[in-house]
Parts: structure tokens; sequence; C-alpha cells
């Protein structure tokens, strides 16, 4: 027995499968492929077909899809060309230029998406596209299918000379018709054709006024159609042109048929291609329909597991949906390769074993199937099933009699690669004798290896499948409240009947129902009990369950709440940082501004020094401000030395001696140069700002020479360390007030040479930074460094 028996087809639905494929496909070939459809006969097979579909699921949903134009079949063309001296009609040569412009358009539609579509592609690569062919055939062929005039130099030349003498004749017969209808043989306005000539209408009372043959008669008799004697001869030869371009047009289409004839190869495997997108396409729109997905298939894997898998046919009903259809989960692996399901009658469980035996014949038909992604599904090389009343009066088997036939074939032919279905297991006799065979039965089942799912009523079979192996039990879920079932398998416990609930909401008396307990096995009685303790511990845990996912998703929601709030404020946060980094920059823009107005007028005013101070003073004012830092404490006084005394608040002058607040040097002002001084330290001589000097009481000579050493070892130490600075990278606005800085500090430190780092890029650094340099009096000049030593890149600044 194969995977699909025609029984399996029929009691499964596979047909109505088939069914709804052949509606979803376009081609005449692909309709019938989808017709037919079969199981794969290898797993790597259905794998690369599941792979296809998914991919042209996925092209359906977010791609444009690609188009099948050209619906029909050219198989019976093709067989129709192959044989010699064969040769096809226009029309049939228009069918195959439209064939042909679709597979153009599916060569390039998928090749410009084969890493998008690399399975999908893999089918159309087969293809050794023939460009040539198509366009030979489109020079033969016009968008209307006719032959074109140019298709040939002959058949212009007779197309011309036929246009020519049908214009002839008829100039001749309107002056003929006109001639008759003044003398009142007719009252036709329009010349006419009979057999394929052009006559004139004349009137049957004034027949022979005109010499001519007769060709017809009108029904009424009253009128006769006449070709004159003087158009026999136009006509002669419009006959003779038109058998010529005949026989040119029949040569073309023989030489197309020909060419087509070396092609056929190619052509049928072209016509395989088409089948097979269709196909794939059809399968691809049936999984859009049933928003199937690809669940995981390994052919090697030992677990059957169906995650929220659905019937397909019920999804499809009018009125269900995805919503509306009670998910299944089933889980068989090596340990528990066999479920036995009990419960009520019309408790769900033939639905159940029909969507397990249906999805797994459609993944092995390369088609998705409406469960879970992570669904795990391996295969089968058979499936054996045995649902529903198989009693035939032809036959004369009874309902028993067709259960045994069954469990008699899978008996002899399960292994661990096929799986069985089964529904009301050993039933259709006495329950005694029909259990204990049905036993047996089951115990050869579980020792074959084989995967299965069984539905049965028989307390012997749920106690064989409590203390066996291999099988375990499961029951169906049911609303006694309501009658009606909720299509879930709780795994590990048998089912109840519900006999006495069903009974009870019937209307059954009470009395009845107590006499029935009465008569109830003590055994069966405290199955029964416990089955419903169970069942009932059971419902309280769902309620426990119910109300934690309901919290969960409460607490979900908040988290949700709570991450757009945060969201809200660093969007708030990020326009506020935004908004003041917008005036930031226009109180950078007017800072510039202001600075380049600022060298300008130095330029122009010839760098007149009072001038030239002024400016820089405004232009100090305007730069921004360095954050600050802490004054270090100066240092303290060596031991036996005193401290010099300070004089805060007062005015320095020249000739006051001073201390440095960043150091205890100290000297006398021997030069004020506006805000600087220029002081000296023991030997050398510094220009400080004014701002950084406290005027001090004028020192003995002993503290003056230890104070004016420190401070000299001091200014030196600072001097060897800040003769470079690179701002390489900054910003104009950026790198200006560092520059200051850097000249300022080497200024004080009495340098006569720096040199700053800005790099080449666009010069805009660099011109701003010598600009500035142009407006310090103490700045002798500003270059380039030298080419081995940094060039353009860096400025050599020469100090006072």
């Amino acid at each position: 027995m194969g995977l699909l028996s025609e029984q399996t087809e029929s009691k499964l639905g596979f047909q109505e499968i088939r069914e709804l494929l052949v509606g979803r496909a376009s081609t005449v070939s692909g309709k019938g492929r989808c017709a037919t459809l079969q199981p794969l006969r290898k797993p790597r097979e259905a794998a690369r077909e599941l792979d296809r579909v998914a991919e042209c699921r996925d092209l359906l949903l977010y791609d444009d899809s690609f188009e099948l134009a050209y619906t029909g079949s050219v198989d019976t063309l093709l067989d129709h060309a192959a044989v010699p001296g064969n040769w096809l009609t226009t029309a049939d040569l228009f069918r195959i230029v439209k064939w042909l412009r679709m597979i153009r358009h599916l060569v390039s539609y998928f090749k410009t998406r084969r890493e998008k579509y690399p399975n999908l592609w893999k089918v159309i690569e087969r293809i050794d596209w023939n460009r040539q062919l198509l366009e030979q055939i489109e020079q033969l062929v016009d968008d209307r299918g006719n032959i074109r005039d140019d298709a040939s130099p002959k058949l212009r030349s007779l197309r011309r000379d036929s246009v020519r003498a049908s214009s002839d004749l008829r100039r001749s017969l309107q002056a003929t018709l006109r001639d008759a209808v003044q003398r009142g043989w007719s009252d036709a306005s329009e010349i006419t054709i009979r057999n394929e000539r052009m006559v004139i209408p004349l009137k049957a009372d004034f027949k022979g006024r005109i010499k001519g043959f007769i060709h017809d008669v009108s029904q009424s008799g009253q009128t006769i159609f006449v070709e004159p004697s003087a158009a026999l001869e136009l006509n002669n030869r419009i006959r003779q042109i038109l058998a010529e371009e005949q026989n040119e047009i029949i040569r073309l289409l023989a030489e197309a048929t020909d060419r087509l004839r070396g092609e056929i190869d190619a052509l049928r495997k072209y016509e395989q291609v088409v089948t097979r997108l269709d196909t794939v396409r059809a399968k691809a729109r049936l999984a859009v329909d049933l928003d199937a997905v690809r669940p995981r298939f390994d052919h090697t894997a030992k677990t059957f597991s169906l995650v929220k898998a659905r019937h397909p046919l019920l999804l499809l009903k009018p009125g269900m949906n995805k919503d509306n259809v009670v998910p299944l989960s089933v889980n068989l692996d090596q340990d528990q390769r066999i479920i036995l399901v009990s419960g009520p009658n019309a408790g769900g469980k033939s639905v159940t074993l029909k969507t397990v035996g249906l999805l797994q014949v459609m993944l092995q038909s390369g088609l998705l199937v409406p469960t879970d992604e992570s669904s795990e599904f391996r295969w089968f090389h058979a499936i054996y099933i045995d649902i529903g009343d198989e009693q035939s009066i032809q036959s004369d088997l009874s309902t028993y009699t067709s259960h045994l036939e069954n469990m008699k074939a899978m008996q002899t032919a399960l292994d661990p690669q096929a799986l069985f279905l089964m529904d009301e297991f050993g039933s259709g006799t006495d329950p005694r004798l029909g259990g204990a065979i049905a036993e047996a039965f089951l115990e050869r089942f579980v020792a074959s290896g084989a995967y299965g799912i069984v539905t049965t009523h028989y307390g012997n079979l749920k106690n064989y499948a409590d203390r066996t192996q291999g099988i375990v039990n499961a029951a169906m879920q049911f609303n006694p409240s309501t009658l009606s079932p909720s299509y879930q398998i709780d795994v590990g416990v048998p089912g109840r009947s519900y006999a006495f609930e069903i009974a009870r909401k019937v209307g059954v008396e009470e009395q009845i129902l107590e006499d029935a307990t009465g008569k109830i096995d003590g055994g069966e009685a405290y199955t029964e009990e416990l089955l419903l303790k169970l069942e009932t511990q059971r419902e309280e845990l769902e309620k426990v369950l119910g109300e934690n996912q309901r919290k969960n998703e409460e607490l979900r929601k908040l988290l949700q709440r709570n991450q757009a709030l945060s969201r809200q404020m660093k969007e708030q946060e990020a326009r506020i940082l935004r908004d003041a980094h917008t005036r930031a920059q226009g109180l950078i823009d007017a800072a510039n501004a202001k600075i380049e107005n600022t060298i300008r007028e130095i330029r122009e005013s010839q760098a007149e020094r009072e001038k030239t101070r002024n400016l820089r003073r405004e232009l100090e004012n305007m730069l921004p401000e360095p954050p600050a830092a802490p004054e270090p404490a100066p240092p303290a006084p060596q031991d036996g030395e005193a401290a010099p005394e300070l004089l805060p608040n007062a005015e320095v002058r020249e000739g006051d001696w001073v201390q440095l607040k960043d150091a205890n040097s100290v000297g006398e002002v021997i030069q004020l140069q506006g805000k600087r001084a220029v002081v000296t330290l023991g030997e050398m001589r510094v220009t400080v700002k004014t701002k950084n000097l406290v005027r001090i009481k004028r020192p003995g000579r002993k503290d003056r020479r230890a104070a004016a050493s420190r401070g000299s070892v001091m200014i030196n130490k600072k001097a060897n360390v800040t003769t470079e600075l690179r701002v390489k990278g900054f910003r104009v606005e950026q790198a200006l007030p560092v520059v200051q800085r850097f000249v300022d500090d080497a200024i004080l430190a009495g340098l006569k040479e720096v040199r700053i780092l800005h790099g080449k890029g666009t010069g805009a650094l660099r011109h701003a930074i010598r600009s500035y340099l142009s407006s310090i009096p103490e700045v002798n000049s500003s270059r380039d460094a030298a080419v081995d030593l940094g060039g353009a890149g860096w400025t050599v600044v020469s100090l006072n």
C-alpha cells in the first residue's frame, strides 16, 4: 500500500485539496498538474518543494507577483510542429508568440530577483532562453495576429499589387453602379462581395441591362448581384494575386515551423517550467488563503509534533477563519509513538485524526500547512487509516468485519516509517470480545514501532496504554454544559464518556440514571469518579493559568506604556538639545562674523597700534570663554622663606612688585601694555595679563632672589611643554578660543616660537587661525612649516 490510497484520499479529503489548487492555477497544464497531485516520492524532493512554495508565498505577500499572461496549452501545437512537413497556421504562430513573450517575462522577472528567491530561480534557470527565436517569429506575425506586410519582399510586392488592383476595380464598379442608379436599374449605394468577387446589386427587372456574370440572387428574388464583363479581368487579377499571396504566406509559415522544430526540446522544457511555476504559485495562493507556513521538516527525525494545527478544509468553509477554528496540538516521539484518545462521541476525535493525516499528506505533497512554525514533521512512507463506517452492502461486509480487515492489513504492513490513524478501534461487536481482540492487535501495533493515533471507548485499552511503554492515554476535552467539544487533547489521562451528563442534558429521568449508577461495575465507577476529580482539578488549574495570563497581559501593557513614555521623554530631550544647538550655532555664527569684520578692519587700518588693541579687545570679548578651571594653589614657600605680603584690589602700575596668581613667582613691573604688563623675573622678562597679577609689598633682597629663582624654574618648565597645539579636526568656532589661550600662554612664558597643527583640509581652519594671529601685536609672523616637518598642515608662529 502506498502513501495515498484511494481510501485515504476519500477519508482525509485530499481530493478536495486538489480541487482548491486547480481553482488557484492559471494555465491549462498547471490545472492538470494540480488535478493529479500526488505526494512526492523522496523527502528531499518534498523539502525543496516546500522551500519553493514558501518563497512564492512571500513573493505573493510582499512583492509584485509574476504574470502568466498566456493560460492556454501549447503541447498540441508543439506536437504538430514536431512532425516534418507540417506547418503551423498564422493563429497558431500568434499563440506561440504570446507564449514565448510570457516566457521572456518570467526569465527577466526572476533574473532580477534570483538572490531574493533562489529556489524559484533554480526552476527558471533550467530555461536556455532563445531570444532570436522569438524575434524571428515577431518579424513574421504582428500584434493583431496577422502576417506582416514586410515579412518578405515578395509578400510586400503582392500586397501592394493587390491594393492597387482592388482600388482600380472598385473605381470601375463604382462608376458602373452610379450609372445604373441614374438609369433606375439599381437603388444600392455601395458595391458588395459575392463568392469573393466584387459585384454590383441590380434590380431583377433589369436583368441583362448590364452584361456580365450573375453570382447570386437575394432571398426575395428582387435583387441580383452582377459582375460586369468589364470587371471580370480585374477580379481575376485580384484572385490570382491573392492566391500567390497565400502561397507566399504558407511558405513563410513553413519556414517558421521548421525553426520551431529545431528548438522543440527546448520549447518542451519551457512548457514544463511554466507548468511547475504555475503549480508552485497555486500552492502558494492556497497557503496565503490558509495562513499556512513551512514547518520544521526533518525526514530523519523521530519526533512528529503538531502545534496549533487547524483542519484546512474547515478554515475555508464560509464563515470560518483562523479565529473560530480551534487549533489542535499533538506530539508523537520515540517514547510516545502512539496516543490512545478516549472521550465522548462527537468530542472531536474523528476531526483530530483527519487533521493529522491530511496535514501530513499535504506536507509530503509539497504544500504548506496551517500550523505554527514550531511544528515538527517527519517522513512517513505510508499512511494507514480506518475512519468511519465502512459497511458495504455490495460486498456484504459489516462494520466490524471492515474494521477487522483494516486491522489485519495494517498489522502485516506497519513498521517504524508508517503512520496509522484508527477511529473507534475494535468497535462494532460485543465490547468484551471486541476489546480483547483490539488489545491483541494494539500490542502488535506497538511492537511494530509505527506511529499512530487511536480513538476508543474500551476500558481495557485505556488500562493497556497506562501500563505499556510507547503508548499513552489522552482525553478529548468536552464541555458538558454545552455538550460541545473543545478539540483539545489532554495527554496523560484517559477521557470520560460523559454518558450521564449527556443523558441528563437531553432530559433522561433522574431515577433511571440512579438505577444505571447502581449497575456500573465498582472499578469502572471508581475510574469515572477519579477522572472527574482530575478534570475538576484541570479546570481549576486552567482558571489559575487564565488569571495569570490576564495579569501578564496587563503587565505587558504597562511595560509597553512605560516604554512609550520613555521614548517620548527621549524624543523631547533630543528636541530640546536640537533647539539649544540651533541657538548656540546662531551665537557662534554671529561671533564668526564679528571675527571676520574685526580682521578686515585691522587690515584696512594698516595695523595702527592703538586701533589694533581696541579691535583685539572687542574680539576677545566676543570669543566664548572656556569653562573656568580651578586656579591652582600657589606653591608653599620653602622653609625659612617669608610669604610675600599681598596687596589685593590694588591697581598694578609700572615699578610695582607683583606675584603671578598661578605660582610663587614675584617680579617687578617695568612696562604696561593695555591689559598686559612686562614683568622681570630674575634674569627673565615675561609679558603677563594684568588680571593674572597681584600687587605685593616690595620684598627684601634675599626673598626677592629666592622667589625670582623659583618662578624662573616654573616658567621654564611651563614653556617646555606648551610649544605645540593640535586643533586638527576642530571647527573654526571650536578652535579659535583654544588658539587664543595657547598664544597667551606662550607669550606669558616668553616663548619665541610655537607650532599649531590644523591640517590641510579645505584650508578654512588655517585661514581663520592665521587671520586671528595677524591681529595680535606680539605675533611677528605666521608661516607654513618646512615640508619635511608638516608643510601647510602646520603654522609656525614667531613671537616678540
